[in-house]
């Protein structure tokens, strides 16, 4: 039954490439009618920009968000310019939240359920289906935060459990370092989901090191947290204003070469 899934895909395939291509696209090149500097936009340029230097340190984005910069800088330097490019990769990281959620699903339904196909349809939603299209951070903090979340549950007798590992716990690190760059307040949510889940499980099952280990990733993501979030603060209405004024400048000298012409 999981296998219709993958027809749900090659529909949202059929919506997210020619909105890409018609809508988004359009918008990525600043025009004087146009209100130009929605976050999408930015990151797009800014990450192009970055690949086109070579990912190079010295000229590395800094500011507020980075992570979703540093995302879609690589991907553009690995497979080219094209908005498609960042659809394509919301798409699958879409895909594969679903999945994870889908299997955490299929472990609380006794039987089985035959029609979890049907969150499947989640990819389908307008919401997801947008932000998927754009170079945005929601898109890639939903993959991050439902992986971060998934990674440590299990399903023992149709009820979720934490599990941990040497494994587990660097994934959800991964997770959790990359949702910090990308959107600390949502960092913030996963710490506290993670807190809840290890007080609803009994504490006899891990030792002492692994007990450890949880505490520090809390103090360090927490800290790690409200450092980006004051930062994000400070920063980004910076990165706004140098783009504003880049913008502007521009088009004070087209305007210029117009009344020169004529």
């Amino acid at each position: 039954q999981l296998l219709i899934i993958r027809w749900i895909q090659l529909l949202k395939l059929a919506i997210v490439l020619p909105l890409v291509y018609f809508h988004w696209a359009p918008l990525l090149t600043p025009k004087p009618w146009q209100a130009w500097g929605y976050d999408p936009q930015r990151y797009f340029v800014q990450a192009q920009r970055w690949a086109q230097a070579g990912l190079t340190w010295q000229t590395r984005p800094i500011g507020a968000y980075v992570g979703a910069i540093y995302y879609y800088g690589a991907l553009a330097h690995v497979f080219g310019p094209s908005p498609a490019i960042p659809a394509l990769a919301n798409t699958l990281t879409t895909l594969l939240a679903t999945l994870a959620i889908i299997r955490i699903a299929r472990g609380l339904v006794k039987p089985p359920a035959r029609r979890l196909w049907l969150l499947g349809l989640i990819v389908l939603l307008p919401d997801i289906i947008w932000y998927d299209c754009l170079s945005s951070r929601e898109s890639l903090c939903l993959f991050l935060i439902t992986v971060g979340i998934t990674v440590i549950m299990s399903v023992n007798k149709h009820l979720l459990s934490l599990k941990l590992s040497a494994g587990r716990l660097l994934v959800f690190w991964i997770a959790l370092a990359a949702l910090t760059f990308t959107r600390a307040t949502m960092a913030v949510v996963l710490v506290i989901v993670f807190v809840i889940q290890m007080a609803m499980t009994r504490q006899k099952t891990y030792g002492l090191a692994s007990r450890l280990i949880v505490v520090l990733l809390v103090i360090s993501a927490l800290i790690g947290s409200a450092v980006a979030t004051l930062n994000a603060g400070s920063t980004i209405s910076v990165t706004n204003l140098k783009e504003e004024n880049l913008i502007g400048r521009s088009e004070e000298h087209t305007s210029e070469l117009q009344s020169l012409r004529h």
